[in-house]
């Protein structure tokens, strides 16, 4: 028999084969997308979506749980943030907010070092707000200055400020945006899921609690 025959029989084999594949309802596709695994590519993974509850502002026994990936130097993130405590003003029983850190300006981490600061001694709601809106500076000097105006004790605020723990909480915050393959700040999460439309929020909260 020639190589020609050959090669001749050979395909016809492998035509005969995919049929027989056809024919039996066995398809060639590619792998279904993970259940936990939004159309953006987000994971959401509640184990690592709520690794790091330290500090919860509002209700911490809320049926809305709100955790948000933030970086206190997108104006982006400060806008959402007003846009929470207004939530909050209106209701502080119906949703437990726990911002945690993804860092998109390097500049940005000695202010969720200084909030994880002022967390300790319970002033990280107001160290929040005081990063978003009056020391936008990123230096140690206004970390500082922050921790008077907020009247802490700031001989362990210094301490604490630039502490193992500190650093270690803000990089733990980072590690987990980055295996849940957040794209960018403010990511959000309600009870778990990855909000797609920030301006879904409050409906999707108000939803949560009837």
């Amino acid at each position: 028999m020639s190589e020609k025959t050959n090669k001749s029989g050979t395909i016809f084999i492998i035509i005969v084969a995919l049929a027989g594949l056809i024919l039996g309802g066995v398809a060639i596709s590619t792998p279904k997308t993970s259940q936990n695994t939004t159309s953006s590519g987000v994971k959401e993974d509640a184990t690592v979506i709520n690794n790091n509850k330290m500090f919860v502002i509002g209700n911490e026994n809320a049926k809305a749980r709100v955790v948000v990936f933030s970086d206190f130097l997108c104006p982006y993130c400060a806008k959402l943030h007003e846009q929470i405590n207004e939530i909050i003003a209106g209701d502080p029983s119906k949703v437990a907010v726990n911002i945690r850190t993804f860092i998109i300006h390097e500049d940005s981490i000695i202010m969720s070092q200084a909030a994880y600061a002022a967390g300790l001694q319970g002033k990280f709601s107001e160290a929040s707000n005081l990063l978003f809106s009056k020391y936008t500076e990123p230096t140690e000097e206004n970390m500082v200055k922050m921790a008077e105006e907020l009247k802490l004790d700031v001989s362990k605020f210094k301490n604490d400020l630039n502490s193992d723990a500190a650093q270690t909480a803000v990089e733990t915050d980072n590690n987990d945006a980055l295996k849940l393959g957040l794209g960018g700040t403010p990511s959000v999460f309600v009870n778990d899921k990855y909000l797609e439309d920030l301006n879904d929020l409050e409906a999707t909260i108000e939803e949560a609690n009837k």
